[in-house]
Protein backbone atom coordinates (compact mmCIF):
# COMPACT_ATOMS: atom_id res chain seq x y z
CA UNK A 1 0.00 0.00 0.00
CA UNK A 2 1.51 3.37 -1.07
CA UNK A 3 1.57 6.58 0.97
CA UNK A 4 -1.14 8.11 -1.00
CA UNK A 5 -3.51 4.99 -0.39
CA UNK A 6 -3.11 5.51 3.26
CA UNK A 7 -4.09 9.30 3.57
CA UNK A 8 -7.65 10.43 3.88
CA UNK A 9 -9.07 12.63 0.56
CA UNK A 10 -9.71 16.35 1.51
CA UNK A 11 -13.75 15.36 0.48
CA UNK A 12 -13.74 12.85 2.74
CA UNK A 13 -12.10 14.94 5.46
CA UNK A 14 -14.56 17.77 4.18
CA UNK A 15 -17.06 15.59 4.82
CA UNK A 16 -15.97 14.43 8.74
CA UNK A 17 -15.95 18.01 9.28
CA UNK A 18 -19.38 19.07 8.39
CA UNK A 19 -20.92 16.00 10.70
CA UNK A 20 -18.75 17.09 13.50
CA UNK A 21 -20.32 20.20 13.44
CA UNK A 22 -23.67 18.89 13.18
CA UNK A 23 -23.01 17.11 16.37
CA UNK A 24 -21.57 20.30 17.79
CA UNK A 25 -24.42 22.11 17.16
CA UNK A 26 -26.89 19.63 18.26
CA UNK A 27 -24.84 19.08 21.26
CA UNK A 28 -23.06 22.15 22.70
CA UNK A 29 -20.44 22.42 25.62
CA UNK A 30 -22.42 22.08 28.67
CA UNK A 31 -22.25 25.19 31.14
CA UNK A 32 -23.93 25.10 34.33
CA UNK A 33 -22.41 22.02 35.64
CA UNK A 34 -22.02 23.09 39.31
CA UNK A 35 -24.93 21.14 40.88
CA UNK A 36 -27.03 23.38 42.43
CA UNK A 37 -28.82 21.39 45.29
CA UNK A 38 -25.92 18.97 46.02
CA UNK A 39 -27.10 17.88 49.55
CA UNK A 40 -30.76 17.14 47.72
CA UNK A 41 -29.31 14.93 44.88
CA UNK A 42 -26.88 13.54 47.43
CA UNK A 43 -30.29 13.00 49.73
CA UNK A 44 -31.98 10.97 46.73
CA UNK A 45 -28.81 9.00 45.53
CA UNK A 46 -29.29 7.21 49.06
CA UNK A 47 -32.37 6.43 48.65
CA UNK A 48 -31.53 4.46 45.64
CA UNK A 49 -28.63 2.81 47.92
CA UNK A 50 -26.13 3.75 50.75
CA UNK A 51 -23.46 3.28 48.17
CA UNK A 52 -23.92 5.43 45.81
CA UNK A 53 -25.18 8.68 48.47
CA UNK A 54 -21.59 7.55 49.87
CA UNK A 55 -19.73 7.72 46.65
CA UNK A 56 -21.77 11.13 45.64
CA UNK A 57 -20.41 12.39 48.93
CA UNK A 58 -17.04 11.76 48.44
CA UNK A 59 -17.41 13.65 45.34
CA UNK A 60 -19.00 16.57 47.03
CA UNK A 61 -16.72 16.91 49.85
CA UNK A 62 -13.49 15.96 48.31
CA UNK A 63 -13.72 17.07 45.06
CA UNK A 64 -12.33 13.90 43.37
CA UNK A 65 -12.66 12.45 40.03
CA UNK A 66 -15.22 9.06 40.25
CA UNK A 67 -12.06 6.47 39.63
CA UNK A 68 -10.62 8.31 42.73
CA UNK A 69 -13.25 8.25 45.15
CA UNK A 70 -13.96 4.95 44.38
CA UNK A 71 -10.07 3.65 45.15
CA UNK A 72 -10.51 5.70 48.38
CA UNK A 73 -13.68 4.14 49.48
CA UNK A 74 -12.35 0.81 48.84
CA UNK A 75 -9.25 1.73 50.42
CA UNK A 76 -9.75 3.92 52.94
CA UNK A 77 -7.41 2.47 55.38
CA UNK A 78 -4.52 3.54 53.03
CA UNK A 79 -5.37 7.22 53.22
CA UNK A 80 -7.08 8.13 56.03
CA UNK A 81 -4.65 9.63 58.38
CA UNK A 82 -5.57 11.63 61.27
CA UNK A 83 -8.81 13.48 60.41
CA UNK A 84 -7.25 13.67 56.62
CA UNK A 85 -6.89 11.96 53.38
CA UNK A 86 -3.16 11.54 52.62
CA UNK A 87 -1.44 10.18 49.32
CA UNK A 88 -4.63 9.58 47.15
CA UNK A 89 -3.06 9.61 43.74
CA UNK A 90 -5.03 11.81 40.33
CA UNK A 91 -4.86 11.58 37.22
CA UNK A 92 -0.99 11.64 35.44
CA UNK A 93 0.14 10.21 38.60
CA UNK A 94 -0.24 13.75 40.64
CA UNK A 95 -0.69 13.42 44.38
CA UNK A 96 -3.28 15.32 46.01
CA UNK A 97 -2.91 17.84 48.36
CA UNK A 98 -3.95 16.17 52.05
CA UNK A 99 -7.60 16.70 52.31
CA UNK A 100 -9.59 17.20 55.51
CA UNK A 101 -12.74 14.47 55.60
CA UNK A 102 -15.71 15.13 57.96
CA UNK A 103 -15.88 12.03 60.38
CA UNK A 104 -19.59 11.65 59.62
CA UNK A 105 -18.36 10.37 56.13
CA UNK A 106 -15.52 8.75 57.35
CA UNK A 107 -18.02 6.77 59.32
CA UNK A 108 -19.68 6.53 56.04
CA UNK A 109 -17.05 5.12 54.37
CA UNK A 110 -16.06 2.41 57.27
CA UNK A 111 -19.60 0.90 56.62
CA UNK A 112 -19.49 0.42 52.59
CA UNK A 113 -18.43 -3.52 52.73
CA UNK A 114 -18.68 -3.92 48.81
CA UNK A 115 -18.98 -1.09 45.75
CA UNK A 116 -21.44 -1.33 42.60
CA UNK A 117 -20.18 -0.90 39.81
CA UNK A 118 -19.27 2.90 38.28
CA UNK A 119 -21.81 2.35 35.85
CA UNK A 120 -24.72 1.90 38.68
CA UNK A 121 -23.54 5.09 40.59
CA UNK A 122 -23.79 7.12 36.86
CA UNK A 123 -27.41 5.46 35.97
CA UNK A 124 -28.86 6.37 39.62
CA UNK A 125 -27.39 9.95 38.94
CA UNK A 126 -29.04 9.63 35.88
CA UNK A 127 -32.13 8.92 37.36
CA UNK A 128 -32.47 11.12 40.58
CA UNK A 129 -31.43 14.13 38.51
CA UNK A 130 -33.47 13.47 35.47
CA UNK A 131 -30.59 13.05 33.28
CA UNK A 132 -29.45 16.68 34.41
CA UNK A 133 -25.88 15.71 36.08
CA UNK A 134 -23.08 12.99 35.45
CA UNK A 135 -20.83 12.31 38.35
CA UNK A 136 -17.91 14.80 37.03
CA UNK A 137 -20.27 17.61 37.68
CA UNK A 138 -20.07 17.46 41.59
CA UNK A 139 -16.16 18.09 40.85
CA UNK A 140 -17.53 21.00 38.77
CA UNK A 141 -19.49 22.27 42.19
CA UNK A 142 -16.70 21.85 44.86
CA UNK A 143 -14.05 24.08 42.37
CA UNK A 144 -17.63 26.91 42.30
CA UNK A 145 -17.65 26.57 46.01
CA UNK A 146 -14.01 27.00 47.06
CA UNK A 147 -13.45 29.23 44.46
CA UNK A 148 -16.28 31.59 45.76
CA UNK A 149 -15.59 30.87 49.32
CA UNK A 150 -11.80 31.93 48.65
CA UNK A 151 -12.93 35.47 46.86
CA UNK A 152 -15.82 35.78 50.20
CA UNK A 153 -12.40 35.48 52.53
CA UNK A 154 -10.70 38.58 50.65
CA UNK A 155 -7.92 35.82 48.79
CA UNK A 156 -7.23 37.22 45.67
CA UNK A 157 -8.77 36.28 42.14
CA UNK A 158 -5.30 34.59 41.18
CA UNK A 159 -4.55 33.42 44.43
CA UNK A 160 -7.66 31.93 44.74
CA UNK A 161 -7.65 30.30 41.05
CA UNK A 162 -4.32 28.73 41.85
CA UNK A 163 -5.45 27.42 45.28
CA UNK A 164 -8.12 25.70 43.71
CA UNK A 165 -6.10 24.41 41.34
CA UNK A 166 -3.95 22.40 43.62
CA UNK A 167 -7.18 21.21 45.56
CA UNK A 168 -8.17 19.88 42.20
CA UNK A 169 -5.19 18.24 41.66
CA UNK A 170 -4.70 19.87 38.14
CA UNK A 171 -1.24 20.33 36.73
CA UNK A 172 -2.31 23.39 35.05
CA UNK A 173 -4.49 26.35 36.23
CA UNK A 174 -5.98 26.82 32.57
CA UNK A 175 -7.83 23.54 33.69
CA UNK A 176 -9.22 25.38 36.88
CA UNK A 177 -10.47 28.31 34.93
CA UNK A 178 -12.54 25.67 32.05
CA UNK A 179 -13.86 24.49 34.81
CA UNK A 180 -15.28 27.28 36.75
CA UNK A 181 -16.38 29.04 33.60
CA UNK A 182 -18.70 26.05 33.04
CA UNK A 183 -19.64 25.88 37.07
Amino acid sequence: MSWSENTISKDYFDKKIAEAKVILKDNPTRMDRAIDNPQQVIKDLYEKSFQSGVVAEVLNELGVRISEAYELISNYQKYYKDGSIEGLVGKGNHIYLAKNISTALLNKIQKVEKLQEQNTFRNHLKSVSNGEHKAHDFRFTFANKLFNEKLAAGVEYKTAMLEVSKELNHSRAEMTNYYLSRA
